[in-house]
């Protein structure tokens, strides 16, 4: 189980989630897409942070799913997942059969491992990140953005680092990094000098919708996609609300010229976040008009069965 404790606190009744407002560059940076012009159709794809919670049984997979088929049948139902996993480690033959898995047009956003950025916190990191990017070839065209968090303590002091580190990746990989440091929203000069860092290199600065960290929601695009990190709260009522604005805030950004949004549902219990799913993705095709498969448990017809268990 995947499970994000940051930022989450034991009663939200007194949280204000109300969205802030976009920053002061999303306009002119949506308007420059615009005027690019792209031949790619705008995607906004939703998953979450795992697969193999087996509270998916019977609500999103078949109940006699086996173990092997786990992301089979979640790629089923959604087109991208938050691959927290490969933080802890990552072997290419596993990625491979995983690749293997998914249908064509699912995208896989690997964490950066521990080793990069909380151990050697992206300095001195080069073998590391140099055998991670290549073990990642092995998602081929299912390889989406690569993402990582910065440790607690690694604030605007550390800047330069971070930005030699990006300078040397960005052209290599597609890079999302979310800032937790409170200093980087307390200190307006330094998050507006690493939000152009992050613009000029094309590295997505990630979006974290979470209770009581309410300032890792700057609503910053520097990138043509954004990644959304939505921490639920175990069907509170003020989830659906949330949910509501955030399609009509990614409905204003794909009008303007955004091509793609990573949406990722975090709950107490993975498989909570399939009512999440249900109740944002019929509403956002109406919003967005773009088509979303409905969100339901496959019936596995009588005698069909997948590759894997025929061996």
């Amino acid at each position: 189980m995947n499970r994000m404790e940051f930022g989450r606190v034991p009663n939200v009744d007194r949280v204000d989630f109300t969205l802030p407002p976009d920053g002061a560059g999303n306009g002119p940076y949506l308007e420059s897409l615009r005027q690019q012009g792209t031949n790619t159709a705008p995607r906004v794809l939703v998953g979450t942070a795992g697969w193999t919670d087996r509270g998916y049984l019977g609500k999103l997979y078949p109940k006699e799913t086996k173990s092997r088929d786990y992301l089979h049948q979640y790629a089923r139902a959604f087109p991208t997942n938050e691959l927290n996993s490969t933080y802890y480690g990552y072997d290419a033959l596993r990625m491979s059969a995983w690749a293997a898995s998914v249908p064509e047009g699912f995208l896989f956003c690997p964490k950066l491992p521990s080793t990069i950025s909380h151990e050697r916190e992206f300095e001195n990191a080069h073998e590391e990140m140099d055998a991670f990017v290549a073990a990642l070839q092995c998602f081929g065209d299912h390889l989406g953005r690569a993402w990582t968090i910065l440790p607690p303590g690694f604030g605007p002091h550390r800047a330069k680092v971070l930005v030699s580190f990006l300078e040397r990746y960005a052209p290599q990989l597609d890079l999302g990094v979310e800032l937790r440091h409170q200093r980087w929203f307390a200190d307006q000069e330094a998050l507006d000098d690493m939000m152009a860092v992050f613009t000029q290199l094309g590295v997505t600065p990630m979006l974290t919708d979470v209770a009581g960290r309410r300032d890792v929601l700057h609503m910053r695009l520097c990138a043509p996609d954004t990644m959304v990190r939505f921490v639920g709260n175990s069907g509170h009522s003020t989830d659906t609300q949330r949910l509501d604005d955030w399609i009509e805030r990614l409905g204003q950004w794909m009008e303007s010229g955004l091509q793609r949004a990573y949406f990722f549902f975090h709950q107490k219990r993975d498989h909570e976040t399939v009512e999440l799913a249900q109740h944002m993705l019929p509403r956002l095709a109406v919003r967005t008009g773009l088509e979303f498969d409905p969100l339901e448990a496959p019936v596995r017809p009588k005698g069909e069965l997948h590759q894997a268990e025929l061996f």
